[in-house]
């Protein structure tokens, strides 16, 4: 009796300590979620998991992504050992798409992470302003705010922290859908420039504002997708010599057409509205 309840009081302490260690633990995004992915897809996702003692390694990893109508897929995390607290697993995309993430550990009670860079988190409802007809399309100005220039881009317009550079007046110049190999989605390139201030991730989407109704998409391709995702993965940080710790994403903001039109941009903590116009080359 004496041997079994050692061993029992052993098997105890040391799920105390597992279940410790385990307190404080948060999940990191390491590549970008494609959030507009197709459902029935595959995907790749890394992450990382750290404690405030430092990496997380465990077994039985893995990722959980959620669909709009309760539907699920997940996948174990490659590999048996993450000394590094480095993880990545494929995994297919739900039906209806990705509409959540979760990072989990199985055993013998199930453990989820807190994502700290969730980009489902940002899929907030848009609020595009009202135009009404007629009226002139009143775009963001440029921030005074901001010196530019010591971070070695030019002026951006809108209050920030994220900002659109490279629509001198608040005026985007369409250059033809063919040259984005496309039959109706012209395009112009913009770099989107993100204060130091602020580390999270952006989600970015937009619309048009006269007549309302039309899309803004971005990037390449003949129906380039519907958002941006500004994040750890897909952002270059630094800056002017020295670092300014500023992140700087090269883009491609795509249109149908000439007219008004507005960014939304959603971060953790604010969501901000950016007017332009857009006309033919």
């Amino acid at each position: 009796m004496r041997v079994a309840f050692a061993a029992l009081t052993l098997g105890a302490l040391l799920l105390a300590s597992g279940g410790a260690a385990k307190e404080g633990v948060v999940a990191e995004l390491t590549s970008t979620l494609p959030l507009a992915a197709p459902a029935g897809s595959t995907i790749d996702v890394s992450w990382s998991l750290s404690s405030p003692s430092g990496p997380f390694n465990a077994m039985n990893v893995y990722v959980h992504l959620l669909g709009p109508d309760g539907q699920a897929t997940e996948a174990v995390a490659f590999g048996a050992a993450h000394a590094d607290g480095s993880y990545a697993a494929r995994v297919r995309i739900p039906p209806g798409g990705i509409k959540g993430i979760r990072i989990g550990l199985k055993g013998t009670t199930e453990i989820f992470f807190p994502v700290v860079n969730d980009p489902t988190t940002l899929r907030r409802p848009l609020h595009l302003p009202a135009l009404a007809p007629g009226a002139g399309c009143p775009v963001s100005q440029v921030d005074a705010n901001v010196d530019f220039n010591s971070f070695g881009v030019a002026a951006g317009i809108g209050n920030g922290p994220a900002y659109p550079v490279g629509l001198a007046s608040g005026t985007l110049t369409l250059a033809p859908a063919v040259n984005f190999n496309s039959k109706l989605w012209g395009g112009q390139k913009v770099l989107w420039f993100v204060l130091p201030s602020y580390t999270g991730p952006l989600l970015i989407r937009g619309g048009r504002l006269d007549p309302p109704g039309g899309v803004v998409r971005f990037e390449r391709g003949n129906v380039p997708p519907k958002l941006l995702l500004i994040d750890r993965a897909t952002a270059v940080s630094g800056g002017v010599s020295p670092s300014t710790g500023a992140r700087y994403r090269p883009s491609y903001t795509r249109l149908e057409a000439p007219g008004c039109y507005a960014y939304q941009v959603d971060g953790a903590t604010f969501s901000e509205i950016v007017v332009f116009r857009a006309v033919r080359g």
